[in-house]
């Protein structure tokens, strides 16, 4: 680059000039990108306390005995009926348990709602049926409340009992929610299933 002074007289004052090389020898200017426009939004984040996948599993059917049923009931406060005593002898009792739940991108469970049913049949009408119902939560979520109280109930011909439970999650003080709902059901012939709420 060739820089040179040269001194200037103007008004009976010395100004000293610096000149830089010729405007040639300057770099080239870099293309400037154009802004995005404004109504454009930045995608949605993801990140672990999102709920993007949902699980569900069973536990295997379980045969229990009548003594086993028997003393379940006793334990939950609600011991058998003299013709439930009666009836247990010639039925078949059963357990089973279901969960579903929400997982994050990277798989980790953030709720999960978990319930067990059981019933007795005897091949022509089902009784003594009964329920558990539990959540669990992680990566900040907490259950807030029952939307849909565990409750369970036999159809009008007695074939078939159900337990139905929606449990409500929250996160940041609820500012974020989300449900997990579940039927569970057995029927009078051993047959035994489960449905989303």
């Amino acid at each position: 680059m060739n820089k040179s002074l040269h001194p200037v007289l103007t008004a009976g004052v010395a100004l000293i000039v610096l000149l830089a090389g010729s405007p040639a020898s300057a770099a080239p200017a870099k293309p400037v990108a154009p802004a995005p426009p404004a109504s454009a939004a930045p995608p949605p984040l993801t990140d672990v306390t999102t709920p993007v996948v949902t699980r569900a599993s069973s536990g295997p059917i379980s045969r229990i005995s009548s003594q086993q049923y028997a003393q379940t009931r006793a334990a939950a406060g609600r011991p058998l009926s003299a013709n439930e005593q009666v009836a247990l002898a010639s039925s078949s009792c059963w357990t089973w348990s279901r969960s579903q739940w929400k997982d994050n991108i990277y798989g980790g469970t953030l709720m999960r709602l978990n319930g067990t049913i059981n019933w007795c049949q005897d091949g022509s009408s089902v009784w003594g049926g009964g329920y558990n119902w539990s959540t669990y939560t992680n990566f900040g979520w907490s259950f807030d409340k029952w939307t849909n109280s565990p409750t369970g109930y036999y159809n009008p011909s007695r074939t078939r009992y159900d337990t139905v439970a929606q449990a409500k999650f929250c996160i940041s003080w609820c500012a974020g929610t989300s449900y997990i709902g579940l039927d569970l059901w057995g029927d009078a012939w051993g047959s035994y299933g489960s449905s989303n709420l």
